[in-house]
């Protein structure tokens, strides 16, 4: 670097020291001609076409265009190129005249512009300009017409004016091309003309150089050419060409000077390269050592850090030591204070040294100051009247205090998973050598096993901070063989303490999976002394009960058919008798335990009882007893089954009329269990029905009528005429009775879960589980319009009683932290309130539509009416019930007893319950009806259209339906019901609401369709009016698979009853028929409305409708439990209807 710098500031030509080389002498005139030449580009527009020099200018090489002119010759060149400029600026112009009118504005004005113009040179009348060749008049402008466009019909826009100013440059323009154009025009050709000539051959193409078109075009008009030797095309004239430099030209001057350049841009580039890597370099390095001082640093400043500790430790160790000899000194020792001695110190070692107890083994340093108190207080300590002392201080300090067990990530220090490199820790090491060795000798010597209270507490309390294995050794090797021996020991005969007792509370710590072996021989010793067991003994019942939650399933099963049964068939078949008015149960105890086996069959007709009846009762020898829940009362079920001897049947159904055979007193293998048919009307149907069935004639003996005297006899005669026709009357009146009850008409009794709820009442097995699932069912028969308002409000009094009793919380504060409690209150006739919004709700309830007439009023102004009078803004109102305003929920029942009545709404409210659920749901007993209603009707099709799908996991739905009578279809059509009967079965018993609420849901839709489709219907007169029914007929619509159900269909009944009822309209009973288009058949249902709200009506009409259909053999299936529903094939429909039409039915 250093000789390029001297060699250049030498002076010296490189080209001089080559021999034979060219030397060039660089002036300033040749940098002064050379920068002439590149800039010549620029004036070459100046020149004028017709130079005398021109053609002493040389031609380039390529005989196209001028070479570069010399540098004095660019000078002249450019000076007369000024001096031609100047004279055509002083050449004369053409005078422009001023208007007449010019400068008479300037009276209105100040002339502040006029002067300023003057003070400049300028004279009024004069052009602007330093020559006067600008305007003389001022801008003047032209008005278009109003809505005229540019151009339009060839109106000028130009002002007389501009039209002046353009007359005047057009004459200058033409002057100048007058001069300029001096030669003549050349003479026109004549080549259309015919000549006589001979025409001439076409010449031959010439091809004529650059230098040759440029020399004939020299006296030619300028013409434009295009060049394109640059990267851009660009327009340029004939006489340019020639003083333009080329390429060659512009490239090849001073080619040492520009290979010096060139040098020196090539040595001061790579020189500068070498600058940028060394710079490079040096960096790198300097990088690196400044990590490896950072590193050395932290490294100093660690070891800092952890000699600063050791030092603190060691000041707190010997701190420690001090304040153990004083405690030994002082008899602190006696207390067994741990935190109150090294309280302070630990709590150091916690806060500032919890990362590094394993690192600097602290634990060490703490076991070595806590194991001699600690060993000192355990050889006073008793563990069973103590059983948590020292618990406190070793929870306090657990994190000092680290064991095997304790997780990795909770220490932050690692071990390894081999358990053979585990070793003790000091907290190990002290627990099992001080607290176990005083817990064995505890147990060994003083622990009574009938009593496990103090040791489960020991187990419990100290199970978080033990280490496992010493857990396990206490259960393994003292507890549990100390139980065995218990257990082996006992005798149920004259053990005066229950087994239970001293065996159940250790499930909680030994886990059913270490007491099964005991569990066995419990059983086992159970069973032998069940043997000489009778069941009217009590004892029993109080040994086996506490068993139930404990033992399997199947352990239960096969002991109750072992133990239990045998004695239970024998006192029913030899000691129980059946009395309904005064039954006993004393012989029957063991019944309250509910450990009977038994199995669940679901029921949606005949059919399904009469293969339930094939499939089960009529294969099973072992048979006890069957429970026929809201079914079998209208049949003779005693005939139906054809049972044995042994055999006892219950029936709990709410249909009325019942089959009087199974009320028969002599019928003993038939039990109805009913409280509402004990009257004096019935007595005497009881009475008629014994004497139709059990008649006795006697008849005369011919040897004693032989005997007696012809006047005896005729007396006799007389007497038996007399007799025998009180006796016929008599029975006609009977039979005619019987014929009254059994046409009186279908109705409803007490539901069966209120009598399910007596029974368990009075076997002391009632509960809070089974008070909702009664008040459920009353409710439904409310809904319904099964029961009337007054026998709906008898059974409300019994279940408040029962709801108070059984919902007592002591400490209120924590009454919503628990699940399941029953709250009396009354219930809005609003559907689903808690879970639909308020407007829905009301718009939806079939009292509210038809008492404001909602179904006809499309703008639903009186709902509307109804929520302005309330103060209640509507958009509150359209928000689900959960969300509104607190102050809103607060307010409205105070605003509905106010607006109500005034709208007629008198019977907005009933008495009815509510149930919460985990604090998290709150259901009241009609969600409960409708949401199970809609879980047992709903298919799993309509359930996925709604976009709701099914909450029941299993197989699939999908079914093939192969049927030839109704009675097929209705039972094979509805096999998916078996499953959602299940579903409900199982939402009735779980603590959670979630397949309740997802049958609200399906309620939800189920009754929008219901709404739509009656006040679609009545709009339409759809409803057919007879003399002795109304008709709907429901063919189709997008709703039709929802209202495919008897419950559906019923609710759709009770919405177009009250429609009619709250309008004055004649209260008639209904057939509604839903098309099946699956099956191509119809579902029938039934309906008689109540003339008052809240009042039932006998449903006589379903009577006569089954008559009427087996008169007619017509193929209609009557398979159903509920007498008003039934099936029918499409084509049997229309003539079925036909012929109710001219009967008089009612």
């Amino acid at each position: 670097m250093g000789k390029r710098k001297d060699y250049m500031d030498d002076g010296d030509d490189s080209s001089d020291e080559e021999s034979g080389r060219i030397s060039f002498d660089v002036t300033e005139n040749d940098l002064e001609d050379e920068l002439a030449g590149f800039s010549g580009f620029q004036h070459r527009r100046r020149r004028q076409a017709n130079s005398s020099d021109e053609e002493d200018i040389p031609k380039t090489h390529l005989g196209f265009g001028q070479a570069f002119k010399p540098a004095k010759q660019f000078e002249k060149s450019k000076s007369e190129t000024k001096k031609k400029k100047s004279e055509d600026v002083a050449k004369p112009k053409r005078a422009i005249v001023p208007d007449n009118e010019f400068g008479q504005f300037s009276v209105h004005s100040n002339k502040l512009g006029q002067r300023m113009l003057e003070k400049m040179g300028w004279k009024h009348g004069q052009g602007l300009g330093a020559g006067g060749e600008g305007i003389v008049n001022p801008i003047e402008t032209k008005q278009r017409p109003t809505g005229m466009g540019l151009g339009f019909r060839g109106f000028d826009e130009r002002t007389k004016q501009a039209k002046t100013e353009a007359k005047l440059r057009k004459a200058e323009s033409s002057e100048d091309d007058q001069e300029e154009d001096e030669e003549p025009k050349p003479k026109r050709r004549e080549a259309w003309k015919t000549s006589d000539k001979p025409k001439k051959r076409k010449n031959k193409t010439v091809y004529k150089t650059a230098t040759e078109i440029i020399a004939e075009a020299q006296g030619l008009p300028t013409q434009k050419v295009l060049d394109m030797t640059g990267r851009l095309s660009r327009e340029i004239n004939l006489s340019d060409i020639r003083e333009t430099p080329t390429m060659v030209e512009t490239t090849t001057r001073l080619p040492e000077l520009r290979h010096n350049l060139r040098l020196i841009v090539d040595l001061t580039r790579s020189d500068l390269e070498n600058l940028s890597r060394e710079k490079q370099k040096n960096e790198i390095e300097m990088k690196a050592l400044q990590e490896e001082m950072n590193k050395i640093s932290s490294s100093m400043e660690k070891e800092s850090k952890q000699l600063g500790k050791i030092e603190r430790i060691k000041q707190i160790a010997q701190d420690l030591e001090r304040i153990n000899k004083d405690a030994l000194a002082t008899g602190a020792y006696e207390t067994g204070n741990i935190t109150a001695l090294f309280g302070e110190k630990f709590d150091i070692l916690e806060k500032e040294f919890l990362a590094d107890i394993k690192t600097m083994n602290i634990d060490a340093l703490v076991v070595s100051v806590w194991a001699p108190v600690f060993k000192y207080k355990s050889m006073h300590w008793d563990i069973l009247k103590e059983p948590s002392w020292g618990l406190l201080d070793i929870k306090r300090w657990k994190k000092l205090l680290p064991s095997n067990d304790d997780s990795v990530a909770e220490w932050g220090w690692t071990r390894k998973d081999t358990r053979e490199d585990l070793v003790f820790t000091p907290y190990e090491t002290m627990m099992n050598t001080i607290w176990l060795s005083k817990v064995r000798s505890a147990i060994n010597n003083q622990w009574d096993i009938h009593n496990p209270e103090p040791l489960i507490v020991l187990m419990e309390e100290w199970e978080p901070v033990l280490p496992r294995f010493i857990f396990e050794n206490i259960i393994n090797q003292l507890i549990l063989p100390a139980i065995s021996r218990a257990v082996e020991e006992w005798n149920p005969k004259t053990d005066t303490v229950l087994i239970h007792t001293w065996i159940h509370p250790w499930i909680s710590i030994l886990k059913l999976w270490r007491l099964s072996d005991l569990l066995t021989t419990i059983r086992q010793k159970l069973s032998i002394v069940l043997r000489q067991w009778h069941p009217s003994d009590e004892s029993a019942l109080h040994i086996i009960l506490p068993w139930k939650t404990i033992w399997t399933s199947a352990q239960t099963e096969t002991f109750m058919v072992r133990s239990i049964l045998p004695k239970l068939t024998n006192t029913l078949r030899e000691e129980f008798e059946v009395n309904p008015r005064d039954q006993q149960l004393d012989a029957l105890n063991l019944l309250k335990t509910d450990m009977v086996t038994y199995k669940l069959v679901p029921i949606s007709g005949y059919k399904d009882l009469e293969k339930a009846k094939q499939r089960l009762v009529a294969t099973d020898d072992e048979l006890v007893s069957i429970i026929m829940i809201n079914c079998g009362g209208a049949i003779d079920v005693k005939e139906f089954f054809d049972i044995d001897e042994y055999t006892k049947i219950y029936i709990l159904d709410s249909h009325r009329p019942l089959h009087l055979s199974n009320l028969d007193p002599k019928n003993v293998h038939v039990c109805v269990l009913d409280e509402d048919e004990h009257t004096e009307k019935f007595d005497l149907i009881m009475n008629a029905y014994d004497s139709v069935m059990y008649a006795y004639e006697s008849e005369s003996d011919d040897s004693e009528e032989e005997q007696m005297d012809p006047v005896s006899k005729r007396r006799r005669l007389n007497n038996e005429v007399k007799t025998h026709r009180t006796s016929r009357h008599k029975k006609m009146e009977q039979r005619k009775l019987l014929a009254g009850y059994y046409t009186i008409g279908s109705y409803h009794a007490s539901s069966s879960s209120s009598i399910v709820y007596e029974i368990a009442n009075q076997l002391s097995k009632s509960n809070n589980d089974l008070l909702w699932l009664a008040i459920t069912g009353v409710t439904a028969q409310y809904l319904y319009e099964r029961i009337d308002t007054n026998k709906y409000i008898e059974n409300i009094k019994i279940f408040r009683e029962d709801t108070a009793r059984f919902n007592i919380r002591e400490d209120r504060s924590t009454q919503d932290e628990v699940g399941g409690e029953i709250v009396i209150g009354d219930e809005y006739r609003f559907m689903l309130l808690r879970h639909w919004s308020l407007y829905e709700s009301m718009y939806y309830s079939s009292y509210v539509a038809s008492t404001l007439s909602l179904w006809n009023d499309t703008e639903n102004n009186k709902l509307h009416s109804f929520f302005a009078l309330m103060g209640f803004r509507l958009d509150q109102c359209r928000q689900i019930y959960t969300h509104m305003d607190i102050d809103l929920k607060d307010r409205l029942q105070t605003k509905i007893e106010e607006v109500a009545p005034h709208l007629g709404l008198t019977e907005l409210s009933y008495p009815s319950f509510t149930r919460t659920y985990n604090n998290t749901c709150t259901l009241s007993a009609s969600d409960m009806v409708f949401a199970l209603s809609a879980i047992l009707e709903t298919s799993p099709t309509t359930a996925a259209r709604l976009g709701l799908g099914t909450s029941m996991k299993g197989k699939d739905w999908q079914y093939v339906v192969e049927a030839d009578t109704p009675d097929e279809v209705y039972s094979e059509s509805h096999r998916w019901w078996l499953r959602n009967f299940y579903q409900a079965h199982d939402a009735l018993n779980r603590s959670t609401p979630d397949v309740i609420l997802y049958g609200i849901r399906l309620s939800m839709e189920t009754q929008k369709a219901i709404a739509s489709h009656v006040s679609a219907a009545i709009s339409r007169r759809e409803f057919r009016m007879y003399p002795s029914f109304r008709y709907l007929l429901i063919n189709g619509g997008p709703d039709l698979a929802m209202l495919q159900h008897p419950l559906a269909l019923q609710r759709l009944a009770l919405f177009s009853s009250d429609i009619y009822r709250m309008h004055g309209k004649r209260q008639m009973p209904l057939i509604l028929a839903t098309l099946d288009e699956e099956h191509d058949s119809y579902l029938v249902v039934t309906f008689a409305g109540a003339l008052r709200f809240g009042d039932t009506k006998r449903n006589r009409f379903a009577v006569a409708f089954q008559e009427i259909a087996h008169e007619e053999n017509s193929s209609i299936s009557l398979d159903s439990i509920e007498p008003t529903i039934s099936y029918m094939k499409k084509t049997d429909l229309n003539p079925f209807i036909n012929k109710l039409k001219v009967m008089k039915l009612l």
